[in-house]
C-alpha cells in the first residue's frame, strides 16, 4: 500500500497497467482527444472538400483559348 501512494502521484501512466482506471483515465482522454482531433479534421476535410479539384474542374484553360479565338 506504501507503493501505491507515491506510484500514482509519480508514474500516473504507469498505474494503468496496474490496475487503477481511474487517474490514467483522467490523462489519457485528456491528450488522446486533443491529438485526434486537430490531427484527423484537417487532414480529413482537405481530401473531402478538393479545393484542387475544383481549379481543374472548371478548365481555365478553356476560357484562355476562348478569349485568344474571338
Amino acid at each position: 500500500m506504501t507503493d501505491a501512494g507515491p506510484f500514482g502521484s509519480d508514474a500516473g501512466r504507469h498505474v494503468e497497467r496496474s490496475g487503477d482506471p481511474g487517474t490514467p483515465e483522467r490523462g489519457t482522454p485528456q491528450e488522446a482527444p486533443e491529438r485526434l482531433t486537430p490531427a484527423e479534421p484537417p487532414e480529413r476535410l482537405t481530401p473531402s472538400e478538393p479545393p484542387e479539384r475544383l481549379t481543374p474542374a472548371e478548365p481555365p484553360e478553356r476560357l484562355t483559348p476562348a478569349d485568344a479565338g474571338r
